[in-house]
């Protein structure tokens, strides 16, 4: 995995990724939603070699900026609560 790619990640992007990977969650029961999401993002830390707090932290500075979240991401929020 290329680590500057993972830093560099734009935000309409890794928006558009999350909801692709909530779609696929959404018939889930919430428990099972976040188990299966837990799960997936350990593993998939565990495939790379990648630190999941490091993780965490690039992907936190991606939803949020200085006022809150960023628009596209404020979106996914909204639409996650509407639909799960």
């Amino acid at each position: 995995m290329n680590r500057d790619l993972l830093l560099s990640t734009p935000t309409r992007t890794a928006a558009s990724r999350t909801m692709q990977v909530i779609d696929g969650v959404q018939d889930y029961q919430p428990h099972e939603q976040i188990v299966a999401l837990a799960a997936t993002f350990l593993l998939l830390c565990e495939r790379w070699n990648t630190d999941p707090r490091d993780a965490l932290r690039i992907t936190d500075r991606i939803i949020n900026h200085a006022e809150g979240k960023r628009p596209e991401f404020a979106a996914v929020r909204d639409y996650m609560e509407g639909e799960l």
